[in-house]
């Protein structure tokens, strides 16, 4: 639970701060998802600040994902539909808590998009619907997905997917996914294979995908492209669509709207890459022939922000620029900026390195998180920092290295103000510690536990309110989730195991754990890992150890960074939006 730190702060004084920046994680593990279900939406418990009877909030739904190609129907796959967009003002009670669910984008074959919500116990308050899966291809179609719905909120329904229902029997590309939802207008659909996508319609809607030529060689490059994203800061332009392809030059990925991101195309496309297509965005269909076909793209995350204060969306929201952030690693310095007397400051560690070893491969441990809230600084002075470097890969002969310490205001963890501790190779995770202040934080996960058969997982990094998860050991099943938005753990594997989850410097959503060869998925905005990715998730995690040689190195863990903000109003992890 995120709970109110903010005491004795008047609501004007709070009035158009962001309290929550919440992106979704990229897609979930397949085992958790069957074929023709719905992606989990991550959930958050968040706490009203003390006077705050009003606030403003946008939704953005999950992309679904796009379907493959098939060689037995020599067919093109359609593309997913677009996440939902939906804001409103909510009328709220200072101390009373609500529920609020990110929605995932789907990166399995049959599965929606989720939804983003805001709930009071049972009952809706805000919801934007996730895009629909694009239907498995049959002899006759390649069917798109259906956009989100905005249901009787404002905003935008997402666009839908293409469709490949003309050719058939020519080395069928995929279609386009379908663009996010946008402040006053739906989202542009996806381009039929050779087709372009179509712009978004309304303001700030996401474009759709251009579908791919039929005769796009090599085959590998004639999928479609995703649909554009849209953005949480109110509302601005319109999204692009994407281009066709030809058969000599890629389909381009629709075009963000209001400062959403484009849309993949075939080239650089991975499920991992969630910075694309954000946020909303849906998933593009893969090519077919008969003797071979590709995947399809995952839909883009969701994403949900909040605002003190009344009727902020759809044209008064901006980004919050009060802010600092260090992530070269290494001593640093701040400068306070010209009248700022107090900031608040979170520190996040190192994760650990790994070993490679022919049996016994020690993993990683998580680094830690510490912040501190409301230190009094003065005006135009210098501070000094450091920001924690990634735990060095270990050789056949001795553990990964440990993670580097973040700290802030100090020249050592033994005088900083606040510090976090980095994770032990082939150990503990690590944890921290701040003198006076308005603190918290977590502890990273543990490294998982080997045998003479068995590489440990890595752990995650620390969160803002609990501990990273701890990787998977000897035991079966799956490695843990973060805690208070930490990172989750990695999988334990008789070759290479899984790195720890990173986390992010927005709190959020906790990480999950990974399961079998999976990598573990980031907490709080943090970087997912790829699937059976050894490294350590920025920022924190672990790096995962590897059984499958006695010579050579391990793997390396997440560097460390550091998030300064202000004014004094603005506090960890509660009000700490962007």
């Amino acid at each position: 639970m995120f709970s109110s730190n903010t005491s004795g702060e008047t609501a004007s004084a709070l009035d158009g701060l962001p309290a929550l920046y919440a992106p979704g994680r990229q897609g979930i593990q397949d085992q958790q998802t069957p074929s023709g279900g719905t992606a989990a939406s991550d959930e958050i418990s968040w706490v009203v600040p003390s006077g705050v009877t009003q606030i403003s909030a946008v939704c953005v739904g999950g992309g679904g994902a796009g379907a493959s190609g098939s060689s037995t129907f020599d067919r093109g796959g359609g593309g997913g539909g677009g996440g939902a967009l939906t804001y409103e003002t909510i009328a709220v009670t200072p101390a009373e808590t609500l529920t609020v669910g990110v929605g995932c984008g789907e990166d399995t074959d049959g599965s929606d998009g989720a939804d983003s919500f805001i709930k009071r116990g049972g009952t809706d308050l805000l919801r934007a619907g996730g895009g629909k899966f694009a239907p498995a291809v049959t002899s006759t179609v390649g069917t798109g997905g259906a956009g989100g719905s905005k249901g009787a909120y404002s905003g935008g329904n997402g666009g839908s997917g293409g469709s490949t229902s003309g050719v058939g029997g020519a080395r069928e590309g995929g279609a386009g996914g379908g663009g996010a939802g946008g402040y006053s207008g739906a989202g542009g659909a996806g381009g039929a294979n050779a087709a372009a996508g179509s712009a978004g319609s309304g303001g700030a809607a996401g474009g759709g995908g251009g579908g791919s030529n039929t005769v796009l060689s090599p085959p590998e490059n004639g999928a479609g492209a995703q649909g554009g994203g849209v953005g949480v800061f109110g509302t601005g332009s319109n999204g692009a669509g994407g281009a066709a392809g030809t058969a000599i030059v890629l389909p381009v990925g629709g075009g963000g709207g209001s400062g959403g991101t484009t849309g993949i195309s075939p080239t650089n496309s991975s499920n991992t890459q969630v910075t694309q297509g954000m946020f909303g965005g849906g998933g593009y269909g893969g090519y077919g022939d008969t003797t071979q076909n590709t995947s399809s793209a995952s839909g883009a995350p969701g994403c949900v922000r909040i605002v003190i204060g009344a009727n902020k969306y759809p044209s008064s929201a901006p980004e919050n620029t009060n802010e600092q952030i260090f992530t070269t690693t290494g001593s640093g310095t701040f400068t306070v900026p010209v009248g700022v007397t107090s900031v608040s400051v979170v520190c996040i560690a190192g994760g650990a390195g790994s070993q490679r070893a022919i049996s016994n491969a020690n993993s990683g441990g998580g680094g830690g998180l510490r912040y501190y809230n409301n230190l009094t600084v003065t005006p135009g002075g210098t501070i000094d920092l450091s920001v924690g470097i990634a735990g060095t890969a270990g050789t056949s002969g001795g553990v990964g290295g440990q993670g580097g310490a973040s700290w802030f205001n100090g020249t050592s963890t033994g005088n900083a103000s606040v510090w976090a501790q980095g994770g032990d190779g082939g150990g503990s995770g690590g944890s921290g510690s701040t003198i006076g202040g308005s603190i918290g934080g977590g502890n990273g996960g543990t490294a998982g536990s080997t045998d003479a058969t068995t590489a440990g997982g890595g752990g995650g990094a620390a969160g803002y309110s609990g501990n990273g998860g701890n990787a998977s050991g000897l035991s079966p099943g799956v490695a843990q989730d973060g805690s208070g938005g930490g990172g989750g753990g990695g999988f334990r594997s008789t070759g290479t195991a899984g790195g720890g989850g990173g986390v992010g410097l927005y709190p959020g959503i906790n990480g999950a754990g990974a399961a079998i060869s999976f990598g573990a998925k980031a907490g709080s905005s943090g970087v997912s890992l790829a699937d059976s990715a050894t490294t350590g998730g920025v920022y924190g995690g672990g790096a995962g150890g590897n059984d499958a040689a006695s010579t050579g190195t391990g793997d390396v863990g997440g560097q460390g960074a550091l998030r300064i903000i202000w004014p004094g109003t603005r506090t960890f992890p509660y009000m700490a939006g962007k």
